[in-house]
């Protein structure tokens, strides 16, 4: 009895630790493409002064969603924003 309660509580260990992982993935994704999307944002909000004043390209390049986040941010606040708002 003792035997399968101890297998049964490791095996609910085991699959909580997957869980978290999931989560710590998408987290992680979503401040990514939250920092994205604020400095895309700032930097539409200047691109008709010709000014990007926040592009970080290596990481442009190598995370997936801050690239997302910076392109959305862009063009969303390019069109809607002006430098003083």
């Amino acid at each position: 009895m003792k035997g399968t309660y101890l297998v049964t509580m490791l095996m609910l260990i085991l699959l909580c630790g997957c869980a978290s992982t999931v989560q710590t993935t998408e987290d992680r994704y979503a401040k990514s493409y939250a920092q994205g999307y604020t400095s895309g944002c700032n930097s539409g909000k200047w691109y008709d002064l010709n000014l990007i004043k926040e592009k970080d390209y290596k990481r442009v390049t190598n995370d997936k969603g801050y690239a997302k986040g910076w392109d959305e941010g862009f063009t969303n606040c390019r069109y809607t924003h002006s430098p003083e708002q």
